[in-house]
């Protein structure tokens, strides 16, 4: 009779201790599930899925200054993007600027001539019309894509600087491209 009283106590037991620790998990679930989604969760998302080590950095960065709301700068220098990435980036940006603000102070590719026309056309018409920093130095860069950074910078409501150096403008382009920037209000640009 001990020994059945004993067994069905130690069962009993176990099965309080079972339904402790599934509701807990359960709980745990809820908590994570009500969590608030941080406004830059897509960008994290599309930087992870490049599976490139620069890009992984930028999202662990992101990923705890996340929430802030804060401007961020995300600076993707030879990250040995291609146009898929910059399209990964693009759709990001523009999911991003639907559900709200996207706080970008400054965007870098620089060093990424994998990213090309196409790469670099879809970055710009999804980028915030106030970034304050472009950066797309050494991407091989030629003269149609000169015609898409004069584009963004006419759009540009609090562009500061921008890079685009050590590509492959004509003279006349580079020269365009200046004069877009004089337009602006104290942007420094660097062709």
């Amino acid at each position: 009779m001990k020994l059945i009283r004993r067994k069905l106590f130690h069962s009993l037991g176990l099965m309080i201790g079972v339904y402790a620790l599934s509701y807990q998990q359960k709980a745990a679930a809820d908590e994570l599930q009500n969590t608030p989604q941080s406004p830059l969760h897509p960008l994290i998302q599309a930087l992870r899925q490049t599976h490139k080590p620069v890009c992984l950095s930028a999202a662990q960065r992101l990923e705890k200054q996340s929430g802030s709301g804060e401007a961020f700068n995300l600076h993707l220098r030879s990250a040995n993007l291609d146009i898929s990435d910059a399209q990964l980036l693009a759709n990001a940006f523009t999911l991003i600027q639907q559900q709200g603000d996207l706080p970008l102070n400054s965007f870098s590719v620089s060093y990424n001539p994998g990213i090309e026309t196409g790469g670099v056309q879809v970055l710009l018409s999804s980028l915030p019309d106030d970034v304050n920093e472009i950066g797309m130095v050494g991407c091989q860069l030629r003269d149609d894509v000169g015609e898409l950074l004069i584009r963004f910078m006419a759009r540009s409501s609090n562009l500061k600087t921008i890079c685009v150096e050590d590509n492959l403008f004509s003279a006349s382009m580079r020269i365009q491209i200046t004069s877009a920037g004089k337009k602006l209000e104290n942007c420094v640009t660097i062709v």
